[in-house]
């Protein structure tokens, strides 16, 4: 989500991002949660990072206006608080399509 102006006309390129939702893959997860999280946290805009396990249902959320302390939201009954775009999600939403047999 932007909070600025995208650098080209087809909105590839967003200045001052203030939410980053990153779905994370077995092989990169290590590398996302540790030096993605540290990136980050350094940009000022940001507001939020989520990151979103594949299996089993797992998101982790980061707020810089909570000194970026983890948020864990580990069932399908939770719901996803963006603060920064005034968004509410239900988790089941967003594991729509998953095998059921895979979550928790």
């Amino acid at each position: 989500m932007a909070c600025g102006e995208a650098r080209n006309a087809k909105g590839a390129c967003i200045n001052d991002p203030c939410l980053v939702i990153e779905v994370l893959s077995p092989s990169t997860a290590r590398f996302d949660k540790r030096e993605k999280l540290a990136s980050y946290r350094g940009i000022p805009s940001i507001e939020e990072y989520v990151m979103v396990e594949q299996k089993p249902t797992n998101l982790v959320i980061y707020r810089r206006a909570e000194q970026w302390k983890p948020q864990v939201l580990d069932t399908l009954d939770s719901v996803l608080e963006l603060w920064s775009v005034g968004l509410s999600l239900p988790v089941a939403r967003i594991y729509t399509g998953v095998c059921p047999e895979t979550l928790p």
